[in-house]
């Protein structure tokens, strides 16, 4: 259903003060909205390498000497040439380096615009310069950097083949690292650590890092256009959204049995039967704008998010909020786009082609520009244009 102002003011006025213009047009396609936002876009989707410490210092890598993705990746090399039985990173087909060794390793910034599109922090502080990643000199080394991986068997041969998660096969003992998220991680941390494994986040973001904020358009709710009562669909959402003791009751179900909560901090922390209700675990669409964030005593992650918070790239320095990319000019060629990178992305992300990458590589760029990716840049960077000059 179709939202406009005048009807979002009558029956969502809780939600239309809670939220940012910015949110809104965050939403539009060709002018219209169609969902509703998210109250918040606080959470950060940057990730950290956790580690295995006791493996870790078997071989001089204690959780202080590894402050850059080299000092990562040398743990990796260094733990798949020596340690028996486990692998140094059990990566799978939808587990892999990406986040770490590609897109957090250079700053890569996208804002869900166009997902094959971003910009380098690092290198262009002024957002000026965007390109397709797969057509980059740092794919490239990304696609040789995992292939040099495989080669060293930091993961199993027939990883894109793996089902399990790496943070499951890190509980388990089967791997020496694995990845979380900096904002719930002390769930995950201390989940490993009632395993039995001394896990540890790491902090590896290079000098000059800069995060996004995430994105209000996550996680969105929309009310379908056969709603009976479309009014009343609103005020429930309204409500639900706004009104924090119902809030928590959804998110968290009873406080003091599934989760604790610290007003004076507003964090939360698990409860005895946490494990019969996970804390947010699926109520994303309707948090309060003040929702909880997991209570942690970790001095690390509470020093990692506060320095997320700090550097992190602000509303007026990223001007392509509310930019989403209009498919159906080159809808032909995002066809083969995309499906050339479904087809080659995660055998990159493996190491799969082997001593044969290089020439693979240059295979696959020539089959995108075959596939009409310079008429893709070309749309992209006018439609881009059009939306800064409004």
């Amino acid at each position: 259903m179709e939202l406009t102002e005048d009807f979002l003011n009558k029956y969502m006025p809780q939600t239309m003060a809670a939220l940012p213009q910015a949110a809104w047009e965050e939403t539009k396609i060709n002018g219209k909205m169609y969902m509703v936002p998210r109250n918040t876009a606080a959470i950060f989707p940057d990730v950290g390498p956790v580690i295995n410490v006791d493996i870790a210092k078997k071989y001089g890598f204690d959780q202080d000497a590894i402050k850059t993705y080299d000092d990562f990746e040398n743990f990796l090399l260094t733990v798949a040439d020596n340690e028996p039985g486990v692998f140094a990173f059990y990566a799978s087909g939808s587990n892999t380096l990406y986040s770490l060794a590609l897109t957090e390793k250079n700053n890569l910034i996208n804002n869900q615009a166009s997902d094959y599109v971003f910009y380098s922090q690092l290198s262009d502080p002024t957002f000026q310069n965007a390109f397709f990643l797969y057509d980059s000199e740092m794919y490239k080394e990304y696609a040789l950097r995992m292939a040099r991986y495989a080669a060293a068997k930091v993961w199993p041969s027939d990883a894109i083949t793996n089902s399990n998660t790496t943070s499951a096969l890190f509980r388990n003992g089967q791997s020496a690292s694995c990845a979380q998220n900096y904002y719930n991680g002390i769930v995950s941390i201390d989940s490993f650590r009632a395993s039995g494994i001394n896990a540890y986040l790491l902090d590896i973001f290079p000098e000059g890092y800069r995060p996004l904020r995430d994105s209000y358009i996550g996680d969105g709710m929309a009310i379908p256009a056969f709603s009976k009562i479309p009014e009343r669909a609103a005020v429930a959402l309204d409500f639900i959204k706004n009104d924090f003791e119902t809030y928590m009751l959804l998110a968290g179900g009873i406080e003091g049995r599934h989760y604790v909560y610290d007003k004076e901090t507003n964090t939360v922390g698990p409860g005895p039967e946490t494990g019969d209700y996970e804390f947010d675990g699926w109520a994303w669409g309707i948090r309060h704008q003040d929702f909880p964030w997991p209570k942690t005593d970790d001095p690390y992650i509470n020093a990692v998010n506060e320095k997320l918070q700090e550097i992190q790239v602000k509303d007026e320095e990223w001007p392509f909020w509310g930019f989403t990319f209009d498919y159906a000019p080159v809808s032909a060629e995002w066809a083969v786009l995309s499906a050339l990178v479904n087809e080659y992305g995660t055998s990159f992300s493996l190491g799969q082609f082997g001593s044969a990458t290089e020439q693979t590589y240059g295979e696959f760029v020539g089959k995108l520009r075959e596939g009409g990716l310079d008429k893709y840049m070309e749309e992209w960077t006018r439609q881009r244009d059009a939306f800064l000059e409004k």
